[in-house]
């Protein structure tokens, strides 16, 4: 047919090129190949030495230490060949009326071992709630599943009412709940008491393991004034006793030094600390005493604990 050419196959036509041109072309296909394999290999290898990888975990464990209930939400473990980073996600709930910061007085305890935490927390407004978050560094070459299983939280040193909360998900959190306490009353004639607010939980100051404190707000106004007010009203003139026969005087950790009394002077909002052995349940008699013997006059009613 006119203008048709039947063409070799291609293997042929190959074949009849000159041997030359035939090698140019094998060669500058085979290069650029070659010189992809190393790129592929490198991305074939494993991840070098050094390398961290990261591990989350959902905690969900609260407990109470220094007015706070605080919640572990959640640890993140950063590991590689020598160490694991951990990054704790934290929620604080502030039950006291003032604001103030979380203590820091706390370390992790890793199989026995005490290791350092680093925290960042926010200062908390009277019964407010903020997140903060803590960091700490394990030396170990454990997977991080294991590092955290291993990690306990402490607040507290050995000689006080410590918090503990442990990563793992099987253990129980060792903390003691503080709880509000029924108040409200207005008592007294020469002196007007209003117990506002009282709570009881855990001292806890060094060298106190095994007491607790009960907080109690207290509002005093003169009453009648008949003989002329009290001076220097404190925490010392207070009493706190109980149905097995253990009483306490006010302690000034609350931060109320003293204050007097009269037409024209008043107690707002001032805390008065009991610091008592574990409290047996029942009705304790709270009692406000003058401290001047020249002017006997004292107030009591009770609370239940």
């Amino acid at each position: 047919m006119i203008g048709t050419e039947t063409l070799p196959p291609a293997k042929e036509r190959f074949a009849m090129w000159p041997k030359s041109l035939r090698s140019t072309l094998l060669i500058s296909a085979v290069v650029p190949a070659a010189l992809l394999l190393p790129a592929l290999a490198s991305a074939a290898e494993p991840t070098s030495e050094g390398s961290q990888s990261a591990f989350e975990r959902e905690i969900d464990k609260i407990g109470w230490h220094d007015g706070f209930e605080i919640t572990v939400d959640k640890v993140t473990a950063n590991s590689d060949d020598a160490s694991t980073t951990l990054d704790f996600d934290l929620n604080y709930k502030n039950l006291v009326g003032v604001s103030h910061t979380p203590t820091d007085k706390a370390y992790l305890e890793v199989d026995g071992a005490v290791v350092k935490l680093s925290f960042d927390s926010p200062e908390i407004a009277g019964g407010g709630e903020a997140f903060g978050t803590a960091t700490a560094s394990v030396k170990t070459s454990s997977d991080a599943p294991d590092v955290i299983d291993s990690v306990v939280l402490v607040y507290g040193q050995a000689d006080e009412n410590q918090t503990r909360i442990p990563l793992a998900e099987q253990d129980s959190v060792e903390s003691i709940e503080p709880r509000g306490l029924p108040v409200g009353m207005t008592f007294g004639t020469d002196m007007e008491i209003t117990l506002d607010e009282a709570f009881l939980w855990p001292s806890y100051q060094p060298g106190e393991k095994g007491k607790h404190e009960v907080w109690v707000k207290i509002n005093a106004n003169c009453g009648r004034c008949s003989t002329g007010g009290f001076s220097d009203v404190n925490p010392g003139d207070f009493e706190l006793s109980g149905p097995d026969g253990q009483s306490a005087r006010g302690d000034k950790r609350g931060g109320f030094i003293s204050e007097n009394v009269s037409s024209i002077n008043k107690i707002e909002g001032e805390w008065i600390v009991f610091v008592m052995d574990e409290p047996v349940p029942g009705a304790y008699t709270f009692l406000w005493e003058n401290s001047n013997p020249a002017k006997p006059a004292q107030a009591s009613t009770q609370i239940t604990l």
